[in-house]
Parts: C-alpha cells; sequence; structure tokens
C-alpha cells in the first residue's frame, strides 16, 4: 500500500478537502465514515491500485506463484478494509492535532455501538470495492472504473436507482449506497443483521463474477 503512489495521492486528496472548521466530536464521529470524501478517497484508491497491479503485471506474473486467484480476491477485500480504517484513522488524528475537533462535546457515546458502526461502514465500502475490481475485469477499462467511483459517491447511482424503484420496484433500500448512509448510529440487530445480509451476499457476488473472469480470461 505506502509503495502505491496513488495512496498518496488519494491520502493528500483526502486532508486538502477535509472541512477544517470546528466539529463536535459524536457528529464527525458518526457522520465522516459515511460522507462523500473518506468512501470517495478509498474507492479511488482501490480503482487506480488494481490498475496499477495489472498493467505493471504483478497480478499475471507475480501472483500465481504464491497464492490462488480467490485468495488474491479475498486479499483485495481485506486489504480496502485496511485502507478505509487507515485513512480514517489518519484524518483523525490530523483533526484532533488541528484542534478542529472539540472533545469536550461527546456525551452519550457507547464504543460497542460505535465499533459496531464503523465495522459496517468499513465492509459496505470494501463490498463496493469489490464491485469495482469486478468492473474493471469486465471493462478493462480504467476510465470506467474511475467514473463508477465518483458516479457512486456523488450519489449519482444511487439516485437512479430511485428512480428506477419508483418506476418499477423498489429496491434501492437494498442498495449498499442506502445501506452506508441510513445505518443507525445505535446498534440494531435486525437492521444490522440485515445489512450485514446483503453485505456478504452482494460481496460473495462481485468476487464470484470476478473468479470466473480470471479463470476464463488471460490477465493483461
Amino acid at each position: 500500500m505506502v509503495r502505491q503512489k496513488s495512496f498518496y495521492v488519494c491520502t493528500a486528496m483526502l486532508l486538502i478537502l477535509f472541512n477544517t472548521s470546528n466539529h463536535a466530536m459524536n457528529n464527525f464521529l458518526y457522520y465522516f465514515p459515511k460522507a462523500l470524501l473518506l468512501p470517495f478517497s478509498v474507492l479511488l484508491f482501490m480503482a487506480l491500485f488494481i490498475n496499477e497491479e495489472i498493467t505493471s503485471g504483478f497480478i499475471k506474473h507475480i501472483y500465481p506463484l504464491y497464492q490462488k486467484k480467490w485468495q488474491m480476491l479475498a486479499e483485495r477485500f481485506l486489504f480496502t478494509c485496511v485502507v478505509y480504517l487507515s485513512m480514517w484513522l489518519f484524518v483523525v488524528i490530523i483533526a484532533l492535532v488541528l484542534g478542529v475537533l472539540n472533545i469536550f462535546t461527546i456525551s452519550a457515546f457507547s464504543v460497542f455501538d460505535y465499533l459496531a458502526y464503523i465495522v459496517m461502514q468499513m465492509l459496505v465500502i470494501a463490498s463496493v470495492s469489490s464491485f469495482v475490481t469486478m468492473l474493471y475485469m469486465l471493462t478493462r477499462s480504467h476510465v470506467i472504473t474511475v467514473l463508477y467511483v465518483i458516479g457512486y459517491s456523488f450519489s449519482i447511482f444511487y439516485a437512479l436507482h430511485m428512480y428506477l424503484s419508483d418506476a418499477f420496484i423498489s429496491y434501492y433500500e437494498y442498495t449498499l449506497y442506502h445501506i452506508g448512509i441510513t445505518l443507525p448510529e445505535t446498534f440494531d440487530m435486525l437492521t444490522y443483521g440485515k445489512s450485514l445480509l446483503i453485505i456478504i451476499t452482494s460481496a460473495f457476488l462481485y468476487n464470484g463474477i470476478t473468479l470466473l473472469i480470471l479463470k476464463k480470461r488471460d490477465i493483461a
């Protein structure tokens, strides 16, 4: 991760665009993980990362020597989680150092609820990243994957899902984006369980399709 130029580009962008106005601690901790900036930075990095790995020939020539294809995809999923947590922690630390977080405003804070919340947000983005990888493998287009990241992060595709749901069958509440922006701050077994089922199903579906593509196509 630290050897990739795209990581520093996305992290720098995350820091530059970060709003340095004062934030209440509770509001920041719950809003930032699902706000536009963090998901966009993580997904953009992953889109650039997979492109760099394929164009450099690393996936084609190096990975097969050490790992099976399904292991590579599982590693990519976990790697996205690491990137998400790294960028989240980086901004939190910078915000604390710069004094833009008011730690005295924190109240009624449950560590368990927050850990469940941040893990779910992380898994949402990891699943979306699996779709980004699948999209790249299908199209072999760096431009299309970056455009998708922009469309997802800026709610363009979510708005389209809502329009299609109104016109046909209501399904938008089952999209990963909807889960991310509506996840309750207080842990609820039913809501979190339903959301986790959708996340796991999506991740298996996207990585399953990617695995089939990797087996059928030569990685160029």
